[in-house]
């Protein structure tokens, strides 16, 4: 329909009585305000995103800074110097990021400062046990470290329950189990069996597929912030699990594929495209290491090149697939 006969039909429907002036003028006055409130909804938002990136562009050059002060000037500065710029500025991070957490406004900013105090907190626990005499790279040290720490931010992620705590704990979590389990390696006179700490990896994947389900199906109204840390979870649950299974040979090779996609099924299960993409890509290094292995000396090698393409092409295929049918409404990323 033209314009003009848009017009005339507005303007005898008036004349008629179907419809009034003042519905008209008021059905396009509500047309042209929700338009303003969303070019408005539009800018707070881009202002909100540009702020995100600034914060963690200044947190980054905070904590590069602070390293750098500190391996430039380590003698100059002193102990109370290292100290103060370490710990110092982790434990004033924390408190303001406890403090903006309040502040629904603030929301990014307090993350912002929460982050600096984790990054800086191993830094300033490394200084610390330097000042007073202790090895850092004793495991026993490592462990005591990291069970402080884990403490001191679960506390926090109790007071300001922002997922960027969950992450940070979980990571202070790890190298405690890792600490431990070096510490009992060491104390068996077994600190150099990779098969146990292949073994102790693949249950901390476990772990992390375990609690990634866990943060979905908790409080689900906080559903959405919960899941892209779970998402994660569910990403490195799955490195955990098929990056030292992928390392073991023998029957292992033939089970592998199975173990695979198992982890395919697992991730339509969970809906977690991590899951997908990382069980995809181990998939194309089976093919690479059972390839290499067996045809690298033949005449069939360019052959199996040619079928591993293929073969991957199809993978990426499926992964697309999946992830479309199962995973296009999922707040996954």
């Amino acid at each position: 329909m033209e314009k003009e006969q848009i017009l005339s039909l507005i303007r005898s429907s008036v004349a008629e009585g179907k419809v009034s002036f003042d519905e008209v003028v008021a059905t396009l006055g509500h047309q042209i305000s929700r338009q303003g409130n969303d070019t408005a909804l539009n800018s707070v938002k881009m202002g909100k995103n540009v702020s995100k990136i600034l914060y963690f562009t200044g947190t980054l050059i905070v904590v590069i800074g602070i390293i750098i002060l500190i391996s430039q000037n380590w003698n100059g500065i002193g102990i109370p110097g290292r100290l103060l710029v370490t710990l110092g500025v982790s434990f004033i991070s924390l408190c303001a990021g406890l403090y903006f957490s309040k502040q629904v406004d603030h929301n990014s900013l307090s993350v912002t400062f929460l982050t600096i105090s984790a990054s800086l907190a191993p830094v300033g626990a490394y200084v610390l046990a330097d000042s007073l005499g202790f090895r850092f790279d004793d495991v026993s040290v490592q462990a005591t470290t990291a069970f402080m720490l884990l403490c001191v931010f679960l506390s926090a992620l109790y007071v300001a329950k922002k997922d960027i705590l969950i992450f940070v704990c979980g990571s202070f979590f790890t190298w405690l189990y890792y600490a431990l389990t070096l510490k009992i390696l060491s104390d068996s006179n077994s600190y150099n069996d990779y098969d146990t700490l292949q073994i102790v990896t693949i249950i901390l994947g476990i772990s992390y597929v375990c609690f990634a389900y866990y943060l979905s199906i908790s409080n689900r109204e906080e559903r959405e912030g919960k899941q892209r840390i779970a998402n994660i979870y569910y990403g490195l649950g799955t490195i955990g699990i098929l990056l030292p299974t992928i390392l073991w040979n023998g029957v292992w090779n033939m089970l592998y594929i199975g173990l695979v996609f198992f982890a395919v099924m697992g991730s339509v299960y969970f809906k977690s495209r991590a899951m997908l993409t990382f069980s995809a890509l181990f998939l194309v290094a089976y093919i690479i290491k059972i390839t290499s292995k067996y045809f690298t000396n033949s005449m069939s090698w360019p052959i199996a090149l040619v079928f591993l393409g293929f073969v991957v092409i199809g993978i990426g295929y499926s992964t697309f697939y999946l992830n479309r049918k199962y995973m296009g409404h999922s707040t996954n990323a």
